[in-house]
């Protein structure tokens, strides 16, 4: 499982986040995720593909961006992220996905390089 903890510093940013989560959810992209609203905190949950770590880096990118530490917590310690994944997630903060992206909704972490 993958977990990403936003704070709820900046109200129109997480809601932002969760619209287009529920819109890539609805897409042909079919994002798997549950939110948990905390008191000082939202926490995101998604299932442990690739897709989905992507999704939970770019989120972390654009949290970077605004000066809000947004840390990503896995079941399986990861040793970091492969730079194939950093690249898909750094274009996916400012664009869309690219269709031939799609195939890693399928891929476990399990089998990450």
């Amino acid at each position: 499982m993958i977990l990403i903890k936003i704070p709820r510093k900046d109200e129109s940013f997480f809601r932002n986040v969760i619209k287009r989560a529920k819109r890539l959810a609805k897409s042909s992209i079919g994002l798997e995720f549950e939110v948990f609203f905390g008191q000082e905190s939202i926490f995101i949950l998604f299932p442990s593909k690739a897709l989905h770590l992507i999704f939970a880096r770019a989120i972390q990118m654009k949290c970077e961006a605004r000066n809000m530490d947004c840390p990503i917590y896995t079941l399986r310690k990861l040793q970091k992220i492969p730079q194939e994944y950093e690249e898909i997630a750094r274009h996916w903060t400012t664009y869309k996905l690219k269709r031939e992206h799609y195939k890693l909704r399928d891929q476990n972490l399990d089998v990450v390089p």
